[in-house]
C-alpha cells in the first residue's frame, strides 16, 4: 500500500478531506440559508401584524361617534355620545364639554386677529394625512406669570403656523396664543378650534397630567377629525 492511501483504487486521504471540507461547506451554507429565510419570513409576519392593528385602532378610535357639520363654512368634526354639545358664543361655533367635566372642546369661526405670541412647549406635533386641507394639531402648554397658571391645550391650525412659529417638542418657543386656520370658502374668517382644561391649572405636573388624561386625549381625537366638506 502506499503511503496516502487507504487501498488500491479507492480515496486518498487529500481526496476525502476535500470531500469532507465540500459537505461542511454545503451544510453551513444550507443551514445559513435557511435561517434567513426563516428570519425573514417572520419578520414580515410582524410588520404585517403591525400595520393592521395600527389600521384596527384608527377605525374603532371613532366607533359610534356622532358628527357635527357646520353647514355654512362646510367643516365637520366627531364626538363621542356621552360629550354634551351646545352653541358657543359665536353663531357658527359649538362647545363640547367632556363627562367629567374636565375638558372643553370649541369651534368656533371669528374674524382674524393680529397674532400675540407667548412662550409655548410643545409636547405633541401631528401633521393631519387625511384631510383635504394642510392641517396640524399642537399640543403643549404656556404659562402666564402675572396669573401664576398654566394653560395646556391641544390646537387646530394651519400647518403654515409651524413654519411661521417652529416648534420642538420639550423646547419652549414664541408661538402664537390662539393658532387658528383657514376657512375654505370664506375670506372674511378663520377656524379656531381647540381642546382646553375647564379649571385652572397652577402647576406644571397638573398641566402634563391634564394633557395625558383620556379626555384631553378624546378631545386630540375631536380636533384630528376635523374636515372640510366638499
Amino acid at each position: 500500500m502506499k503511503k496516502g492511501q487507504w487501498s488500491e483504487g479507492g480515496f486518498g486521504v487529500a481526496e476525502l478531506l476535500i470531500v469532507l471540507v465540500v459537505v461542511v461547506v454545503l451544510g453551513v451554507a444550507g443551514w445559513l440559508v435557511y435561517r434567513d429565510g426563516h428570519k425573514s419570513s417572520a419578520t414580515g409576519t410582524a410588520t404585517s401584524i403591525t400595520t393592521r392593528t395600527a389600521t384596527k385602532q384608527s377605525v374603532n378610535s371613532y366607533a359610534g361617534w356622532q358628527t357635527y357639520t357646520d353647514s355654512v363654512n362646510h367643516y365637520s368634526f366627531m364626538y363621542p355620545t356621552g360629550w354634551t354639545l351646545s352653541s358657543s358664543r359665536n353663531v357658527y361655533g359649538k362647545m363640547l364639554l367632556s363627562p367629567d367635566e374636565t375638558v372643553t372642546i370649541g369651534y368656533e369661526v371669528i374674524q382674524p386677529v393680529s397674532v400675540t405670541t407667548v412662550t409655548f412647549t410643545a409636547v405633541s406635533i401631528a401633521k393631519l394625512t387625511s384631510t383635504n386641507e394642510d392641517l396640524s394639531v399642537v399640543g403643549g402648554y404656556s404659562y402666564s406669570t402675572a396669573a401664576s397658571s398654566y394653560s395646556p391645550g391641544y390646537f387646530l391650525m394651519n400647518s403654515s403656523v409651524l413654519s411661521d412659529y417652529p416648534l420642538t417638542v420639550g423646547r419652549p418657543a414664541p408661538f402664537p396664543a390662539g393658532p387658528t386656520f383657514t376657512l375654505v370658502g370664506n375670506a372674511n374668517d378663520v377656524g379656531y378650534m381647540y381642546a382646553a382644561p375647564t379649571s385652572n391649572v397652577t402647576t406644571l405636573s397638573d398641566a402634563q397630567a391634564w394633557l395625558n388624561s383620556a379626555d384631553a386625549k378624546t378631545g386630540l381625537l375631536m380636533l384630528e377629525s376635523t374636515r372640510y366638506n366638499d
